[in-house]
């Protein structure tokens, strides 16, 4: 939430991909029963255009390589 609210003018009007390791934080996000801290923490994540998306953990330079393949993918079916 400190970097969501930090980065705001850089989140708000773009898409942003979330990677995360496992499926836990997904879940968690699609829980019912939340307690209120955690509803208001939903609450302002849902605030912005955020896509979760489950992968490998990746360190360093292999995260760089893993998001500039991403988005040639992207361009590529784009222009077909």
């Amino acid at each position: 939430i400190r970097s969501l609210k930090k980065f705001k003018h850089l989140v708000s009007n773009n898409k942003v991909q979330l990677l995360v390791s496992h499926a836990g934080v997904k879940d968690f996000l699609l829980n019912k029963d939340l307690n209120e801290k955690r509803a208001g923490w939903i609450t302002r994540v849902m605030e912005y255009d955020i896509e979760i998306k489950i992968t490998k953990l990746v360190r360093g330079k292999g995260l760089c390589e893993q998001l500039v393949l991403g988005k040639q993918k992207e361009v590529c079916n784009e222009e077909e």
